[in-house]
């Protein structure tokens, strides 16, 4: 996989190792900064949050290259930080005209699961996001382009992450679709005995049916074959019980 020119792109695959072959390794750590070089011959620090080890890895680039507009490739920006981390970002996003996905995290990677805390989670985020949104039309990215997403497990304990999966219907006054990436995160095994990684289908696509069923427009998973047998289904059951009987 070329990597050159992606900026702030969250990468989600289960070949992770693969994809990141140019030096970098998946750690079996919570938040990992790391050093990267790609062909375009320069250096870029990353993070990895790669919430249990691998399968999976997110990466957000906080520093950027200048490469003329056209040349990164990136078909969207999903930016953990919406974009936050580098001070550029929102420029580089404004000038690839892609789709932006702007997501919700509480402090810096290295702390932020230490002991998050919100007097109301579902507000906070809410009025996070809703500003994050303007900053980022305020930057010449258009409504149109954006995405939202609450951040399931970035700065947030169990409590927080039911609280949201719970509310989520709540973001849709935000105007922007609704991205959802609970699959196979620490809240799964916290609720099912602690099951490790690998063993969390069941929880993802619990969580995958509940958010979809608030309306939400994108999931991110792990397991698709899965999630859209599930989504099949759930869909088919819906619109039975929307059919007038003959």
């Amino acid at each position: 996989m070329r990597l050159q020119g992606l900026h702030h792109v969250t990468m989600l695959t289960a070949d992770a190792r693969e994809n990141l072959r140019f030096g970098a390794e998946v750690l079996g750590l919570r938040f990992v900064k790391k050093t990267i070089h790609f062909d375009f011959g320069q250096f870029y620090h990353l993070y990895f949050a790669d919430e249990d080890a691998t399968p999976g890895a997110v990466l957000t680039w906080f520093e950027m290259p200048d490469l003329p507009q056209g040349e990164a490739g990136a078909g969207m920006i999903n930016d953990v930080s919406a974009l936050t981390y580098d001070a550029r970002s929102a420029e580089v996003a404004a000038s690839l005209g892609v789709p932006v996905i702007l997501m919700h995290h509480k402090g810096a990677p290295e702390v932020m699961q230490d002991d998050p805390r919100y007097d109301d989670v579902l507000v906070e985020v809410y009025l996070w996001l809703e500003g994050r949104i303007q900053a980022a039309i305020d930057a010449g990215i258009g409504r149109e382009r954006i995405l939202i997403d609450p951040g399931f497990g970035f700065g947030k304990n169990v409590a927080h992450n039911l609280e949201l999966m719970n509310g989520l219907a709540l973001f849709h006054s935000l105007g922007c679709p609704l991205v959802i990436g609970a699959s196979r995160k620490r809240t799964i095994g916290a609720l099912s005995g602690e099951a490790a990684v690998d063993k969390r289908l069941g929880g993802s696509i619990a969580f995958a049916m509940k958010a979809v069923d608030q309306g939400a427009q994108v999931l991110r998973v792990h397991d698709v074959p899965e999630t859209v047998q599930a989504l099949r289904i759930w869909r088919g059951m819906r619109d039975q019980a929307l059919t007038p009987r003959a």
